[in-house]
């Protein structure tokens, strides 16, 4: 304040190249100190007249969502739970495929809890669907392009593919869709693309904030399976190599190494849900050729997987696909293949439902 004057200096005028802009006409009295802080802000504002005052409200609510609630569901490790919290949504915010990718699942997870007469659901399917069609459009590019500042966004959003695939199909269904095992291929198809594309860039991810994510060496080490697993897996490849003489050299050796790799899935620890997606990453192509075809022999392999999808059943966005599949795997087959699918039917608990279908 000028001891002479008795005014406050107009800052504005300091800055000579910056002239005031006339403030609004306002009705109740105001001190000259608050007319020139007002100044300050009237004069930015005219300045960059290119700003809006457009929120994106419903993407800030989903991303509240996600941060609040979405990111407890992708692991059952403590670890990981606190990646997918903290170091996920930054790496989101220099990557929109993964900024979608977040903001779609966190729409379908506000599907998942909320009440079936909710006003809100149909705008959550609309956003979860613009937001996957986003996601899905910027991240196709990238896969061509991998490089040291994208690998890890890349990494983060493959490994949200299986939860927003399995959601997807539970909430909103897939574009002519509805067959179980062409969906599930489909997902088979995109994980083993992005592992194959990301193979070259696995020693930076380790290095980096997402490293604990594939830093699992206590999952490496088989652990004991059960006797009866066992007997069904030798069964399993009894009946392929034995009893189902109709097949062709080439496809028991694909169903074969399906099985073998299925064994060493059932010996990676349960309590991890990474591990269920190991199978379909290490298939042979052969096998998912035969599968494609909807072979009787790659259907009951396919069966058996269902008891290690099942793991999953713990998660909204799985819940109940592992019964989904084998049910329509089982629908599918002969009554004469039917028997090889006792196992897994008990396993996972469709025994009763389906044992007097024709």
């Amino acid at each position: 304040m000028d001891g002479r004057t008795g005014r406050w200096p107009v800052i504005v005028n300091a800055a000579p190249t910056l002239p005031p802009v006339p403030l609004p006409v306002i009705s109740t009295p105001i001190s000259s100190s608050t007319v020139d802080q007002l100044e300050i802000f009237t004069t930015f504002d005219s300045r960059n007249p290119q700003f809006t005052s457009n929120l994106h409200i419903d993407d800030l609510k989903l991303m509240h969502h996600y941060t609040t609630e979405t990111y407890t569901t992708l692991s059952n490790t403590g670890e990981h739970v606190e990646i997918w919290r903290t170091v996920v949504p930054k790496e989101a915010l220099a990557h929109p495929f993964l900024m979608h990718g977040l903001l779609a699942l966190s729409a379908l997870h506000l599907i998942e809890c909320s009440d079936n007469n909710d006003p809100n659901r149909r705008k959550y399917v609309e956003l979860a669907t613009m937001h996957q069609h986003l996601a899905l459009a910027a991240f196709r590019p990238v896969l061509n392009n991998i490089t040291p500042s994208n690998c890890n966004a890349v990494f983060a959003f493959s490994s949200l593919i299986a939860a927003l695939a399995f959601a997807f199909s539970r909430f909103v269904g897939r574009p002519g869709g509805g067959e179980p095992v062409a969906e599930l291929l489909q997902d088979f198809l995109l994980f083993r693309g992005v592992e194959s594309v990301l193979s070259t860039s696995w020693e930076l991810i380790q290095k980096g904030e997402l490293g604990p994510m594939i830093r699992r060496p206590a999952d490496g080490i088989p652990q004991p399976i059960s006797k009866d697993v066992i007997n069904a897996l030798d069964y399993l490849h009894d009946c392929n190599g034995e009893h189902v003489t109709q097949l062709s050299a080439e496809e028991k050796d694909a169903n074969n190494h399906a099985i073998r790799e299925l064994r060493i899935s059932f010996e990676r620890s349960a309590s991890s849900w990474e591990t269920v997606f190991r199978w379909p990453i290490l298939l042979p192509e052969a096998y998912l050729a035969h599968l494609k075809a909807r072979k009787p022999m790659a259907l009951v392999i396919l069966a058996h997987y269902c008891v290690i999808l099942s793991r999953l059943d713990s998660c909204w966005w799985s819940q109940g696909w592992a019964s989904h599949l084998f049910e329509a795997i089982y629908r599918s087959l002969g009554v004469n293949w039917r028997p090889l699918l006792r196992w897994p039917m008990q396993m996972i608990g469709l025994a009763d439902k389906l044992s007097n279908i024709q």
